[in-house]
């Protein structure tokens, strides 16, 4: 699904029986219409420990699982499922937002009428000011960190850059 500075994104499925057992994720075969009912689909963030170190981004990682705990249950955020690791990676196991990027919708629709953009902008806001209430800072918002779901509503992902900060300490 994507590739950042400490891993990549990738879809997976999940054993829907109320575990949350990582193990329980696995990848479907495709066109099995009888177990994908029992599965749903998530997306996994793996990232390579080593890369981590030798980049000296451990404190950016640790960061960004914090805060996609706090902030991911707000409707216009993705949610964090689950955080695990092995001695080599790092994974975050969060909701697939099936729509893709704002920036690609945006690239296909052309120019947007003035209710279109105030759907989109009333969302964004509600979620900025969400985060800001519990002191987040996203850092790096642009389009390509905004996901659209299959109902068109957004959900602002990447919390790569994000640090707990007061708007007066910026």
């Amino acid at each position: 699904l994507g590739v950042g500075l400490t891993g990549s994104v990738y879809k997976a499925w999940r054993k829907v029986d109320g575990s949350r057992r990582s193990s329980r994720m696995l990848v479907k075969a495709q066109g099995d219409e009888e177990s994908a009912a029992r599965y749903a689909a998530v997306a996994v963030k793996v990232m390579d420990k080593a890369k981590i170190l030798e980049i000296n981004e451990t404190a950016h990682v640790v960061q960004e699982s914090k805060i996609m705990k706090s902030v991911s249950k707000h409707p216009f955020i993705v949610s964090m499922l689950e955080s695990f690791q092995t001695p080599s990676a790092m994974f975050i196991v969060m909701e697939y937002v099936s729509g893709g990027l704002l920036f690609d919708l945006c690239q296909t629709m052309g120019a947007m009428g003035e209710d279109a953009g105030r759907f989109f902008m009333s969302q964004l806001v509600a979620s900025l000011e969400y985060m800001h209430n519990l002191r987040c800072v996203h850092r790096d918002l642009k389009l390509e960190n905004i996901l659209v779901d299959d109902e068109l509503n957004l959900k602002i992902a990447d919390f790569g850059f994000a640090c707990y900060k007061s708007i007066d300490q910026l």
